[in-house]
Parts: C-alpha cells; structure tokens; sequence
C-alpha cells in the first residue's frame, strides 16, 4: 500500500525540522556577514553594531519564513508535468507575489522595531516601500536561489547506449541508475515491481529489495518506459508486468494485487487507466 499522498507530503515537508532550521540559520549568518561589512565600512560611525544587526535580521528572517513555502510550492508534482512556458510563467508570478510578501513582512517588522515596546508597528507601508525600492533587485536573486534549491536531484540514469539521455518515457531505456545515500544500484526496468512517493523521495520496490532515492514521483515517471508502468495513485506507479490480479474497490476504485504480494489502491484520478487494462 502506498504510505501518503502529495498533500500529506506536502504538510510533512512543511514540518520538517531541518526545512525551517536551515533558512533561518543561513539568515542569521548572511545578517551577521552584511553587519560586519556595514560596520566597517562607516568605521564604526553610525549607530551602534546591534542595532544595525538587528535591522538586516528583521529583512533575513522575512525570507527565512517565506523560505519552506516556497520549496513546498515549487516542488509540486503538477508543475514538474508542465510546459517550460508554463513553470515560467508560474515562476514569474510566483517570484513577484514572494517579493512583495517579503516587503510586506519586512515592513510590519521594522515597523514594530522601532515602536517597540507599542504593539502598533510605526508606518509599516513606508517601510515596505522602501524596501521595494532599495531592495527588490537582491530578492529576485534570493529568489532564484530558491527556486534552484527546490529543483535540486539526485537520481541518475544510465542507458545501453553509453549513458545518453533518451527520450522521456521511451522503451529505449535499459539500465536505470539509483543513486542511493550508501550506494548507486543499478537496475532493468523489469526489475522493478512499483514506486511509492514517500515525502521528498520515491522507494523503489524491486525484485532485490526496496531502495529509497530522493527525488519527485512525477520527475521519475518520465524516466521509465511508457509501455511499461501504468500511474495508478498520486504516490504509485506499477510496472503492468507484474500484475497479478485486480479487486474491485469502494467508488470505481482497484486494488492492485502484484506478483510479489504488494497491494496498492488506485486514485480517483488515475483509475480510468487501470480500466483500460481489462478492457
């Protein structure tokens, strides 16, 4: 059975430890780095060192909360399907809404900064503004360092041909490359009975044990031959070959019995597919 969806994977990746740690620990770094360097260059002139911290904080860790939102957004599994024109788009307009979040957050917190210990923050929308002005420039760059980190994989092919890249989806693939924390195992497509989404990675049960790779579900799918696998669930893929037996399920769904014993539930949106088979 397949263990989550891409919603309860979208809710575990935003409470993971490490996906909040991380930003607000390299924030807190890039506020010390950029204080030093303020400092020095007014030699020591305006203001004191913890104020002028304090100030580059308050804009670091603003993107430091958007940061997890971020990737869980980007990472989402539609948007790998799409055109490129499409993720552009997306990107673009997904960039300008973080951007002007990012001001806003910055702006309430200077504002309550300085009206400390009021609770009333002291002009925010001037503080966003200028924000805007002085600082929209490195937020796209904070951005497309975002958005890199969010693409980042580490799921590797090899074909008979020498290791080229072929088709996505073709039959033309031959060995499959998992590259694993501990090793890099190398597999046939027929190999491979099912692929489960687990958060971030997908577990590939094979006919020599199961391996966990991290990589997205849908980027995976385009890498295995088209005539081959069948997606059944937002988080399943099966290989046809080794299908034993289909049982009917509640609402039009199936349970997908395989040679090895696995049983996976089909999705509501992927069932007509699996209809096809006996037809």
């Amino acid at each position: 059975m397949f263990r989550l969806s891409d919603a309860s994977s979208s809710r575990d990746r935003l409470a993971s430890l490490s996906l909040w740690l991380i930003p607000f620990g390299l924030a807190s770094a890039v506020a010390l780095a950029m204080t030093v360097q303020a400092w020095y260059a007014s030699a020591g002139t305006e203001r004191s060192l913890s104020f002028i911290f304090q100030g580059h904080l308050i804009r670091w860790y603003a993107w430091a909360l958007l940061t997890p939102l971020l990737i869980v957004a980007l990472r989402n599994p539609r948007l790998g399907s799409r055109s490129a024109g499409y993720r552009f788009l997306v990107y673009a307009g997904v960039g300008l809404a973080s951007i002007l979040a990012w001001a806003v957050l910055t702006g309430l917190g200077i504002g309550w900064w300085w009206s400390f210990p009021s609770l009333v923050p002291e002009s925010p929308l001037w503080h966003a503004r200028f924000e805007l002005q002085h600082q929209a420039v490195l937020g796209a760059f904070v951005f497309a360092l975002i958005v890199l980190g969010s693409r980042s994989r580490r799921l590797v092919r090899v074909e008979a041909t020498g290791g080229a890249a072929s088709r996505p989806g073709s039959s033309a693939v031959s060995v499959i490359a998992l590259r694993t924390p501990e090793r890099v195992v190398f597999l046939s497509p027929h190999q491979i009975d099912w692929l489960e989404a687990d958060r971030d990675h997908v577990v590939v049960h094979a006919r020599n044990g199961s391996h966990r790779v991290r990589e997205r579900l849908s980027a995976f799918e385009t890498r295995l031959p088209g005539d081959q696998f069948l997606r059944i669930s937002r988080s399943a893929i099966v290989n046809v070959g080794a299908i034993a037996e289909l049982q009917p399920w509640f609402r039009g769904n199936f349970i997908v019995i395989l040679r090895s014993g696995a049983r996976v539930r089909t999705g509501k949106t992927y069932r007509d597919r699996v209809r096809q088979l006996i037809r």
